[in-house]
């Protein structure tokens, strides 16, 4: 599963299964971490900052995303709504259109996973505004998160799996384990890193209490 699977929930009801009902979560096998950035013109280095910005000029300021419905897109939508502020979205076919725009200038604002712009901001082409993750990442410690400034606000990029609810739960588990230990001491683990992606194999039952969370959280915005 990817990201979408906890936000159709929300946006859909035409979905051939019951999410909750139908499947159970066997482990979350990583996260990415998702970054506002934005231009180096742009008259706001921060979350509280943007928010004055976009309050004083409403419906002006822009921000591009790799596409409609992902949760990039959404996870602005919903700071929108918590900050009572006005952005136009700007979707594109992927991340590096996006992207090109938002150093030319043609967008002020970008939203994406933070490993695909890293270089960019190191090199000083885009400033981060804010990380969308729940809290700060070890990582990027010196990175503020939009829930300090906006409570409630956040969004992560997840890759997991999950199985049939009938599957015998000795099966989930073992599966679960197996998955698991590959993605913390193997190999594997160092190439996810690579691909900026955060390896966490967790248990059966805290992938499953993170898969409500999420919904709950999509359905209450």
């Amino acid at each position: 599963m990817v990201t979408a699977y906890v936000i159709n929930p929300s946006l859909r009801g035409d979905l051939p299964y019951n999410t909750l009902k139908d499947l159970t979560g066997v482990t979350q096998v990583s996260v990415q971490h998702l970054v506002m950035a934005a231009h180096p013109s742009l008259a706001a280095n921060n979350i509280p900052e943007l928010v004055a910005l976009a309050k004083k000029e409403p419906g002006k300021l822009a921000y591009a995303t790799p596409g409609s419905g992902t949760a990039m897109h959404l996870s602005v939508e919903m700071l929108k709504t918590s900050a009572g502020i006005d952005l136009i979205h700007v979707p594109y076919k992927g991340g590096a259109p996006a992207q090109q725009d938002v150093m030319s200038g043609r967008v002020p604002i970008l939203m994406d996973v933070l490993y695909a712009v890293q270089p960019l901001i190191k090199s000083g082409r885009i400033k981060v505004l804010a990380l969308l993750s729940p809290q700060r990442t070890p990582d990027e410690p010196d990175y503020p998160v939009v829930s300090e400034s906006v409570p409630g606000v956040s969004a992560l990029s997840l890759v997991g799996i999950v199985a049939p609810s009938a599957t015998p739960r000795d099966l989930v588990n073992r599966i679960s384990a197996d998955i698991a230990r590959a993605v913390k001491a193997s190999d594997l683990t160092e190439r996810m890193k690579q691909q900026g992606m955060e390896p966490i194999g967790s248990t059966p039952g805290e992938f499953d209490a993170l898969i409500r969370a999420e919904i709950e959280k999509w359905r209450r915005w």
